[in-house]
């Protein structure tokens, strides 16, 4: 759908590694620390972009809606930049809430590349990364099961609370390992973000995936599957990128359709 999707991190699945300890496995890859300077700077950038652009500066600073790109015109850098900070820091009193994170954001802010502001989201970015155990960028996670490892890995892959940080704006990559009939034949399956997200870290993330998948599925509900738009217009993607059988539908809810 339209909007924000339920992925927000790209996610494999495998079959378990030899090394395994236990029954169920996931390595968390963080970006690395220039990458994660790369997207605070950007994250300030575009918000600072996005809320400028509909208001008048002097002539030394002018800024003014016209030639301003379609990303800051649809708002979808405020919305990227906005939550991803939210979810990281949401243990700050600045950005304890959605509306928190924006007025901070606003209030803090004296340029798009202020270097006081970056320098603290980059302290509180060590800290958190800290506070996870995060070393060389991975952490490993292990469960005795599929279901308590999914449990343990919700932080990483959305902010599911939203009293506390979850880091999944800098999760590059989550490969879990656990053992299942189809993973056994050297199948990996991948979840990722749609490409209609409205948060662009999302979207950049599954654009530099499906660069190097061997086969594309689009997963819609049955009931519309013909009619949904986005499910339309991710078929299309797809075909671009991967030709007649590598491009497949899956469709869920086939219990509530009617013969």
């Amino acid at each position: 759908d339209y909007g924000e999707a339920c992925t927000a991190v790209v996610q494999e699945f495998r079959k378990p590694r030899p090394s395994q300890k236990t029954p169920c496995e996931a390595e968390v890859t963080f970006l690395l620390p220039q990458a994660r300077e790369a997207a605070l700077k950007d994250w300030l950038a575009n918000f600072w972009d996005s809320h400028k652009s509909g208001t008048d500066e002097d002539e030394e600073g002018e800024f003014t809606a016209e030639g301003v790109d379609d990303e800051v015109q649809s708002g979808e850098g405020f919305a990227t930049a906005s939550d991803a900070i939210y979810s990281l820091f949401a243990d700050h009193d600045e950005c304890k809430n959605a509306e928190a994170t924006k007025d901070f954001l606003s209030s803090a802010a004296t340029s798009r590349d202020d270097p006081h502001l970056l320098r603290k989201l980059g302290a509180w970015t060590e800290k958190l990364l800290k506070g996870l155990g995060v070393e060389s960028g991975e952490l490993v996670i292990r469960a005795p099961t599929p279901e308590d490892l999914r449990d343990s890995l919700a932080q990483f892959l959305a902010h599911v609370d939203r009293e506390r940080p979850s880091p999944w704006p800098l999760v590059k990559l989550v490969k879990c390992y656990f053992d299942s009939p189809l993973l056994s034949q050297d199948v990996v399956l991948a979840d990722l973000p749609g490409t209609s997200d409205v948060n662009k870290t999302r979207v950049q993330a599954t654009n530099a995936y499906m660069r190097d998948v061997d086969h594309t599925g689009v997963v819609a509900k049955i009931e519309r599957v013909q009619t949904d738009t986005a499910t339309h217009k991710s078929l299309i993607e797809a075909y671009k990128r991967k030709r007649g059988p590598n491009v497949f539908v899956a469709v869920t809810h086939s219990d509530v359709s009617e013969p």
